[in-house]
């Protein structure tokens, strides 16, 4: 009996083994880059990404120092493959400088390949192009804007560790909307955890850009430990949403987050529910949670929001200072043009009073019964 568990082990250990030694490295020094702050990488380090999409299972590696990039760097699945793209050291960053381009990182598939690939993000910093503050802002208030990291069409994502600063759009955007029409393949599994998304916001004529983190077409996903902050006394704005959640997003946690400095700290919109946001920290937003569903979606689950911590700290003496189209508060706001079968849960959570929310009826407003319970409002 044991001879056979041992021969189990040896052949479980010999295939762990060639799991990781399949695992194809790839230096983007090596094609050329220099992260000296002064060359154009996109070049060379789209050569180095297209040369690992030609492996199973590969690792981009980028070296210490900053890699500037004035184009897009693209990484586009032809088939069910696996590639880790990680900075060597904390010092590893990507500093895009071009206003002409729409994303920093632009990860998808060949229309042919839709719904395969994953993508692993791991350890380094990617920076925005300078814009200008508030209203000074070159893309204020228009449709010009652009995106960290877009990612869409691929089958699974998950980000650790990275941080993105400085984008007028949104930080990371992960949704297949550019192509719904054509696919309706849904991401897997998308999974975010130990980053900071820092002075990502904007302010969009048609309110569709904006936020730290966005998602729609997940069937599952985790927000984990995660620090999203806008300064608006340095951006002169709030963003739209700290952490965006949108349609036919399904099964989630949003578990151990920061977020401050948005319009809304939390925005979920027309997902199919079963979505809980436990344990985070919304500081100095508009509305700290705002769902709205329109109600077409009859298995729609509900929402659990508890363990939740919910206070203002300078935005109330900020509001005549910086860009809002509209002024009212709430921590949370829930919009339901049709009640579903069961009632959203908001227990256990602590709500800190300030100048402008002041009542347990402006701390949480909603159209239909919640269910609440032990929940705490202080002064």
């Amino acid at each position: 009996m044991h001879t056979k568990k041992n021969i189990l082990l040896i052949i479980l250990l010999e295939f762990i083994l060639k799991s990781c030694a399949a695992q194809d490295r790839f230096y983007v020094d090596s094609f050329g880059a220099k992260a000296d702050g002064i060359f154009d990488n996109t070049e060379v380090i789209n050569k180095c990404f297209m040369a690992a999409l030609q492996k199973s299972n590969s690792v981009v590696i980028f070296g210490k120092g900053k890699y500037r990039c004035q184009g897009r760097l693209n990484v586009e699945f032809m088939a069910d493959n696996q590639i880790t793209i990680k900075g060597e050291s904390v010092a590893t960053s990507i500093e895009f400088d071009n206003l002409d381009i729409d994303r920093g990182f632009f990860i998808t598939s060949k229309k042919k390949s839709f719904g395969k690939g994953k993508i692993l993000l791991r350890g380094f910093k990617i920076t925005g192009p300078g814009l200008g503050m508030g209203k000074k802002n070159e893309f204020y208030n228009s449709v010009r804007h652009l995106y960290g990291i877009g990612i869409s069409n691929i089958k699974s994502v998950e980000i650790d560790g990275i941080e993105v600063r400085g984008f007028y759009g949104n930080g990371i955007d992960i949704s297949n909307k550019e192509s719904r029409s054509i696919n309706k393949v849904k991401f897997k599994k998308v999974e975010i955890k130990n980053c900071n998304i820092i002075n990502v916001w904007g302010c969009s004529p048609s309110d569709s850009y904006g936020d730290g983190i966005y998602l729609s077409d997940s069937y599952n996903f985790v927000f984990l430990n995660n620090t999203i902050s806008n300064g608006f006394k340095y951006t002169g704005s709030l963003g739209r949403g700290g952490i965006v959640i949108e349609d036919f997003t399904m099964n989630g946690v949003i578990y151990g987050n920061n977020i401050s400095g948005y319009d809304r700290g939390i925005h979920i919109e027309n997902s199919s529910g079963n979505i809980t946001i436990k344990g985070n920290i919304l500081l100095d937003n508009r509305i700290s949670f705002y769902l709205w569903s329109s109600g077409l979606n009859s298995n729609e689950q509900p929402i659990n929001i508890k363990f939740n911590i919910f206070r203002s700290n300078i935005i109330s003496s900020y509001l005549d200072k910086i860009a809002l189209r509209n002024k009212d508060r709430s921590y949370i706001a829930i919009l339901r043009e049709k009640p579903i079968d069961k009632l959203d849960i908001i227990e256990k959570n602590k709500f800190f009073f300030d100048d402008s929310i002041n009542t347990k009826s402006k701390a949480v407003k909603g159209n239909i019964r919640l269910s609440l319970f032990d929940n705490s409002f202080k002064n």
